[in-house]
Order: structure tokens, then sequence, then C-alpha cells
């Protein structure tokens, strides 16, 4: 009882409900009195009312429960109504509506039918009938084997197509090659023994990354020496201080 109170504590504070008092006995003479008078009137109440009233012993020796409404009212008569009388009633009546119409449009097929074999008495005509049918079935058919093959060549050479190999330029980079190339046919530039453009910016490619190149391991030393001289500062400083 006092560890129930002790876990009930923080729960009666948070929801604002009065605390439980502490001095509560659970196995006290009054709270087993109360749990044996619950259990005796539910006691009562089974063998008193549900063994003799609701249930009864069947013939096979087992105890079911009675039947306290009349037969008419029975709902087992409802839902075996429903599931072996209407639902396959309906069912039935759909499946002669639909044979009947099966029967009705096979019946009006065969009638057309016979109907275009007269009209077309003709041998001949009947004939060429026959043969342009033949033929656009062929051609149907023919489509359709030739179909699969097509689409594939066509993504062969569309969306799955090899990618071109790339082959590097003669002077300097993509880029380069295809401005001197530029400037060439501007300038007329490659021919009659004047130097090619393609030389000349492969050229300035190289002194420019050059110059930045020593431009960047000027700066990188310079700051490599900023930083050793504050350290040195502020060794000093601090040995200054301490001393």
């Amino acid at each position: 009882g006092a560890v129930g109170l002790r876990l009930l504590a923080p729960a009666t504070d948070a929801f604002g409900t009065p605390a439980v008092a502490p001095e509560l006995a659970f196995f006290s003479w009054e709270c087993l009195r109360g749990a044996a008078i619950s259990l005796a009137a539910g006691t009562a109440v089974y063998f008193g009312l549900v063994r003799t009233l609701i249930d009864r012993r069947s013939t096979d020796g087992r105890r079911v429960y009675r039947g306290v409404l009349p037969e008419w009212a029975d709902l087992e008569l409802a839902y075996r109504f429903v599931l072996l009388k209407a639902i396959p009633a309906v069912f039935e009546t759909a499946a002669r509506a639909v044979r009947t119409a099966a029967a009705a449009a096979r019946k009006s097929l065969m009638t057309a039918v016979v109907w275009l074999v007269r009209k077309a008495a003709d041998l001949s005509e009947v004939t060429a009938a026959l043969r342009g049918l033949t033929a656009a079935a062929a051609l149907g058919i023919r489509a359709m084997a030739d179909l699969p093959d097509a689409l594939t060549v066509a993504a062969r050479r569309t969306v799955f197509r090899e990618n071109r190999e790339k082959t590097a330029p003669p002077v300097g980079t993509p880029l380069t090659w295809r401005l001197g190339r530029l400037a060439d046919a501007l300038t007329g530039a490659g021919r009659n023994g004047r130097r090619s453009y393609t030389e000349i910016c492969a050229e300035k490619r190289e002194t420019l990354i050059t110059g930045n190149r020593l431009v960047l391991r000027s700066f990188s030393f310079g700051l490599l020496a900023v930083c050793i001289g504050i350290a040195a500062t502020l060794i000093y400083v601090f040995l200054r201080i301490r001393g």
C-alpha cells in the first residue's frame, strides 16, 4: 500500500486531485470486508441468475444460453433468408439477364452475317473482300512484329547512344583550342606562315597559370611569416607577464 501511494503521488500533483491519505491501509478489515461483499454478490448473481435463468443444459450435456426471444423474432431467420434466398436470387436474375443478352447478340450477329453473304452474292466481291482483309491483317501483324525492333533501334540512336570519345586538343585545353580556332577563322591566322592563335592562347594560359602560382606561393609565404610573427609576439608578451 505504501509503495502504491508513492507511485500515485506525482499523478495526483499533476492532475490537481487531492492526495490519498498516507494512513490509508489497503489490507485493513474495512477494505477486506468490502472486497468480500463484492465477491459474494457477484457469485450470487452468477449462480442464482445466470446458471439458472439464462443458460440451460442441452440434450448432449453441454450448457448453452436460453433463447429468450420468440422463434419469429430470431435474427438467424433474417440472415438465413438474406444469405440463402435473397442474394442467390439476385445473382440468378443477373445471370439470366446476361445469358439472354448474349443469346440476343449472337442471334443478331448471325443475322448480320447471313445478310452480308446474301448481299455479296457475287463470288468475286467476296474474294476481293477476303483478300483485302487478309492483306490488312498481314500488314498489322508485320507492323506489330517490327515495332519492338524499331523502338530498340530508335532508343539506341537517341537516348542510349554511345558517347563520343573525347580527344585532347593538339595544343592547350579545349577552351583555348576553340577560342584560337575562332580567332583564326576571323583573322585568317594560321595560314601563309602566320602563327595560329591556338598556340598563342595556350601560351597565354600557361603564363597566367604560372603567374597565379607564384602569387599564391608568395601570398602563402607572407601569411605564414605573419602567423609566425604574431605567435612569437604572443609568447613574448605571455612570458613578460608571467615574469
